[in-house]
């Protein structure tokens, strides 16, 4: 899957806005105009990264990267970490 964009201009700063594209795929979810980001994950596998998590649980219950089975980096899979958000193994805080 690839999206190709030409700019035509000379100043490596100019700015462009994607007012609509289409993504062919065998499922659908309705976006709306207030959605700005999406994640481009394999709609044949229900578990793109192979974590143990499927996207939909990623995306929406989650908040994990469905395409990456470390989402925070530590070295721990998403579904094994007790916090796939955080990049740490152990969080320390003060006592006072």
């Amino acid at each position: 899957m690839s999206i190709n964009i030409e700019i035509q201009g000379t100043d490596y700063r100019d700015k462009f806005l994607v007012m609509e594209f289409y993504i062919k795929t065998d499922t659908f979810i309705e976006a709306s105009s207030t959605d700005t980001e999406a994640w481009l994950t394999e709609p044949a596998d229900k578990d793109t990264d192979g974590d143990g998590w499927n996207d939909y649980k990623e995306i929406f219950i989650e908040g994990t990267n469905p395409i990456s089975p470390d989402t925070d980096g530590d070295g721990a899979w998403d579904n094994y970490d007790r916090d796939p958000h955080k990049d740490v193994m152990l969080e320390i805080k003060e006592l006072f």
